[in-house]
């Protein structure tokens, strides 16, 4: 979409809503507008995913062990969390001149170029959040001044890996829980509950005690073929927060296609720089600015523990889910 929106821009830009057009790049108008410019929308393919016939049988399972633990152990909503990753900043789609064969999206395939981990309460708030970038040593990441309780760190190939997942726990779940029992005038040995997906990395023999030690008792493992039925950040928080940091990317990466278009390039040799050292502080801005925005809809972010199932029977858990519904 980034690419399309700069190619409007740069060649009938008055059809847009933003310069007093009718259309919005998403309209069925302006994809009319596309077409007759000589370009058509071209999406990756996805294999449909087919859930097991036994489904049901299977949520149900993982509800009823959630539950389980749940009452017995009197857990409260915002002692029950559900992280995972990534954030990727890039549309799935492109425009190329009609006929074309091979779809190519600049940037496409830079999703681990930035890594964002990120957790979420029953009770629609988000934890600090923690960025992972490329880089060997441990120099500085980034001039820019980052709210104090998020965790900036590093791994070699920007994935999530067993150290900067034991930083996680330790500096974000750990205080996370801790300063809840605070809050909650809770015992301290007052259990909790993480859902996390079934990512090697989470179930190494390093982390599991890792998550122990800091009173993580309870942790249950999302299958990875059942993430868009049963994981909670996926639904609805991973999914906003991604859309905002998508808005941001279109929007710059639009303009770069502008430019370049607007300079006599010719739309095959348009080649927006993706390098690390160009997108990262700029990824460092998106990335706090939705934060904030996402932070604020909790209604979209009970919307992933409301379809899952587990709001079912939390809700009346603890007042401080009430609380949190009638504060929006």
């Amino acid at each position: 979409m980034a690419s399309a929106l700069g190619i409007v821009k740069n060649q009938d830009r008055i059809q847009l809503k933003e310069y007093g057009g009718p259309s919005d790049i998403s309209d069925s108008g302006t994809k009319f507008i596309l077409k007759r410019m000589g370009f058509v929308k071209c999406k990756g393919t996805k294999f449909a995913k087919t859930l097991p016939s036994n489904f049901e049988n299977i949520k149900d399972d993982f509800l009823g062990r959630v539950q389980t633990v749940v009452e017995k152990h009197k857990i409260a909503p915002s002692m029950i969390v559900n992280f995972g990753l990534p954030i990727i900043p890039v549309k799935d789609w492109t425009m190329e001149q009609q006929g074309a064969k091979q779809v190519q999206i600049h940037g496409a395939n830079n999703k681990r170029q930035i890594t964002a981990v990120l957790g979420m309460s029953a009770t629609g708030t988000f934890l600090p959040p923690q960025l992972i970038y490329q880089r060997k040593t441990d120099s500085r990441h980034s001039s820019f001044k980052f709210t104090k309780d998020w965790n900036i760190t590093h791994s070699k190939n920007h994935w999530t890996t067993v150290h900067t997942t034991v930083i996680y726990i330790e500096n974000i779940l750990g205080l996370y829980f801790e300063d809840q029992r605070e809050k909650l005038n809770l015992p301290l040995a007052q259990k909790d509950l993480v859902l996390l997906d079934i990512f090697k990395v989470h179930q190494t023999e390093t982390v599991k005690p890792v998550l122990k030690s800091q009173g993580l008792e309870f942790f249950f493992y999302i299958l990875a073929s059942y993430t868009s039925e049963l994981q909670h950040l996926y639904i609805s928080g991973n999914h906003f927060h991604k859309q905002q940091l998508k808005q941001k990317f279109t929007s710059w990466y639009a303009d770069e296609v502008t430019s370049q278009l607007n300079s006599g390039k010719s739309v095959h040799n348009v080649n927006v720089d993706l390098k690390l050292s160009i997108v990262k502080p700029l990824h460092v801005k998106w990335v706090l600015s939705s934060f904030d925005c996402s932070s604020k809809q909790k209604n979209i972010l009970l919307q992933g523990w409301n379809d899952t199932g587990i709001l079912n029977f939390v809700q009346n858990k603890k007042d401080d889910f009430i609380e949190c519904r009638n504060s929006n």
